[in-house]
């Protein structure tokens, strides 16, 4: 039995890798689409290569998933995350270069929600250079600059976390994620990867660095101890939560029906292709050994009996092709909203009262809930790491607030416009338009869609007979200004 290495992934990995793979693949777009071949569009029976090869190369994937994706993140983070006016100035300064690479704590986290909506979770790793024997005094650690740092960690890197039952609590004390480095060699530079493992022993963190040396072997490269009790990661989880560090992607429908779409329209440009492009054919006689050039100012000598003419496929499945791609647009327009669409809870009690609007909720909202969380927790772990107090945590005063202004739509002119058409197109109902403008406050809390119902369909009929009024009017005019000249 071949031995496992520190590489080896866990069985909750491996079952989220394959629609993580497809979340991924579709977010990095067309061209890394097309760069799978195969794995998203299939070769036809008895297709030959040089045939796939030609439709795959003319085949374009459209770019629903990962605008869905932009701009659900970019409604979260349309007002940048705010840390709390009391927070430890310490950790207000760590804000500004959160990651010590130089990224400001506000992209750091727009970064980790839009990991949450491709992935179904994110992790924060709240690090800490090790301590130098040689650090003696706390002027000596500032000229140092030890301080901590986050690192976001995409979910398909986590190979492993595991929970122990400790007095009556879950407690994190294994766990491992790789990551690739690139080295130089002069002008040459090489990726080379490396798995960071983390094992919580009593108090204490122990960590190795491994590295991928030649053959595929794993070479330990450091060691040692972190100067905290707890392994100090966090996790935001945006999909329905399968267990720990285990989630389903939120917008995997999405996903899937993006890839669908991507094959119709590959089927549907190939039957253009070929209902569009007649073929010359003769018949009665070969040939010429030098063939025969077709062009509108050549004419062809055909031997009595022969014929020639223009032959097109039948286009009979052109119309049912299109057919299935609008229907594909529409599932794609429905399913990229559907995590704006407020869903209600439970009544608390039996007797089942009538649920306040401001108790609604949409996957987004609670996807902004689970990015704060997540922050939050990061925030402890660093203050734990500083050995700084936080201040007191309520519901009305959070250590990180996040934008909520989505909940309530902010829709302009233009907006609302595009949504239309969408409507006027068939991609989407008028009862999700009205819900999308009641929601931003465009419209009014009592708007009753069926009673609109009716008002368009009184109205309708009269609108018909005011258009053909106006324009019989204006079809009199200039007999009537003839007759007067």
């Amino acid at each position: 039995m071949a031995e496992h290495g520190p590489d080896t992934p866990s069985l909750a990995h491996e079952r989220q890798d394959q629609p993580a793979t497809i979340c991924r693949d579709l977010y990095a777009g067309p061209l890394a689409i097309r760069a799978q071949g195969r794995t998203y569009l299939p070769q036809f029976p008895a297709e030959t290569d040089a045939a796939y090869d030609f439709r795959l190369g003319t085949s374009v994937c459209y770019d629903a998933y990962a605008r869905t994706i932009d701009g659900l993140t970019g409604m979260v983070m349309r007002k940048p995350p705010k840390l709390a006016e009391d927070m430890p100035q310490q950790i207000t300064d760590l804000w500004e270069n959160i990651d010590n690479l130089g990224t400001h704590g506000d992209v750091f986290i727009q970064h980790r929600h839009r990991d949450g909506e491709i992935d179904g979770h994110f992790v924060i790793f709240v690090d800490m250079p090790p301590a130098d024997p040689n650090v003696r005094t706390l002027r000596d650690e500032r000229m140092r600059r030890a301080r901590p740092y986050w690192i976001g960690i995409k979910k398909q890197d986590v190979l492993a976390a595991h929970y122990t039952d400790i007095g009556g609590r879950s407690v994190l004390t294994h766990f491992r994620y790789r990551e690739t480095i690139t080295v130089r060699d002069g002008y040459v530079e090489a990726p080379v990867e490396r798995i960071r493992e983390y094992n919580l022993d009593g108090e204490r963190v122990e960590y190795t660095l491994w590295e991928k040396a030649e053959k595929d072997d794993w070479a330990q490269i450091a060691s040692g101890f972190m100067d905290i009790d707890e392994i100090p990661v966090s996790v935001g989880y945006h999909g329905q939560k399968l267990g720990e560090f285990e989630s389903r992607p939120p917008h995997i429908a999405l996903a899937l029906e993006n890839v669908k779409h991507y094959q119709l329209t590959s089927d549907n440009d190939n039957v253009l292709h070929k209902t569009c492009v007649p073929i010359l054919t003769r018949i009665g006689y070969e040939d010429p050994e030098d063939g025969h050039t077709v062009s509108p100012s050549v004419g062809l000598d055909l031997p009595m009996g022969g014929d020639a003419k223009f032959i097109s496929p039948p286009a009979d499945g052109f119309d049912a092709v299109e057919r299935r791609i609008e229907k594909s647009e529409h599932r794609l327009a429905v399913l990229g909203m559907s995590a704006l669409m407020g869903v209600k809870a439970r009544p608390e009690t039996a007797t089942g009262e009538r649920i306040e609007k401001a108790e609604t909720d949409s996957a987004l909202a609670s996807h902004a809930r689970a990015t704060q969380d997540a922050t939050e927790e990061a925030v402890r772990l660093t203050a734990k790491w500083l050995g700084v107090e936080l201040p007191n945590r309520t519901a009305e005063s959070r250590w990180v607030a996040l934008n909520r202004d989505f909940e309530a739509l902010t829709l302009d002119a233009q907006m609302v416009t595009a949504i239309a058409n969408v409507v006027t197109e068939r991609h989407l109902s008028p009862e999700t338009l009205w819900d999308i403008l009641q929601r931003a406050s465009i419209l009014t809390d009592d708007f009753d869609p069926e009673t609109e119902k009716d008002r368009i369909e009184a109205t309708s009929a009269q609108g018909l007979n005011e258009i053909a009024r106006i324009l019989q009017q204006r079809r009199q005019e200039p007999d009537e200004q003839d007759n007067a000249a």
